[in-house]
């Protein structure tokens, strides 16, 4: 059965399977077992490691943290500060009261921030958010709030044209950036387009980030694409 399956299935991988899909060395994940406890594989009857779909997600996760400069320790250690506050259930099943607070303080301090065009503490911002909660609730309870929050002060009057532009900039080049340094380890690849008409691709961004950290290859063709290029696409993806 490949690995793909055995994913979809709820099944268990044994180490050289998490090695080559997640690119952690075997010694690395003992290691990482050993100072800091994480993950916490299951046996076999033979006593071989056995490692869950959520050991996975959740090794994808520290690497990208990593990724963004994060030392391992501090990965681990914010990976435990979200699953104490929501637990590994909760993670799984929406978005927390306790979480909806903690996000609208940021959502609130990110928008602030891009107001002032202060992109280093917007950045820092969404760099904390990430590394706490989980990237839909993030891309829905800040990033999209926090963009629908200054289109509206900007319809009002309370905001310019430039200032919307760049908490879309600063949005955009986030969420690429954690695209990027999550590799797909799923033969699929999904194709994202938005209609003809449709001029606002950050939903579609922040889905092909939802899909790429579930391990699908996605191919962001981007905002109003005709509908006879995607066709044309779809035939030579």
């Amino acid at each position: 059965m490949t690995e793909e399956s055995n994913l979809l299935e709820g099944r268990f991988y044994t180490m050289g399977e998490v090695e080559r899909a997640t690119g952690v060395p075997a010694a690395t994940l003992r290691a990482w077992e050993r100072r800091y406890g994480v993950p916490i594989p299951g046996r076999s009857s033979g006593r071989h490691r056995l490692y869950s779909e959520d050991d996975l997600l959740m090794l994808r996760w520290l690497l990208a943290r990593q990724k963004e400069g994060m030392s391992i320790s501090r990965a681990v250690a914010a990976w435990r500060y979200q699953s104490t506050r929501r637990g590994p259930a909760a993670a799984r099943a929406g978005v927390s009261t306790e979480t909806t607070l903690g996000l609208a303080s940021l959502r609130s301090a990110w928008v602030e921030a891009c107001l002032r065009y202060d992109r280093a503490l917007a950045e820092s911002i969404l760099s904390q958010a990430f590394a706490l909660y989980p990237a839909g609730e993030v891309c829905t309870e800040l990033l999209l709030g926090g963009l629908s929050s200054i289109g509206e002060a900007w319809f009002k009057g309370e905001a310019t044209v430039h200032q919307e532009h760049f908490a879309s900039a600063v949005a955009t080049h986030q969420v690429e950036k954690l695209i990027g340094a999550t590799a797909p380890w799923r033969r699929e690849r999904v194709l994202l387009a938005c209609p003809p008409g449709e001029l606002h691709a950050f939903g579609l961004l922040f889905l092909a980030l939802l899909l790429r950290q579930r391990g699908l290859n996605t191919v962001l063709l981007g905002a109003s694409v005709p509908v006879e290029r995607l066709d044309a696409a779809v035939a030579e993806a």
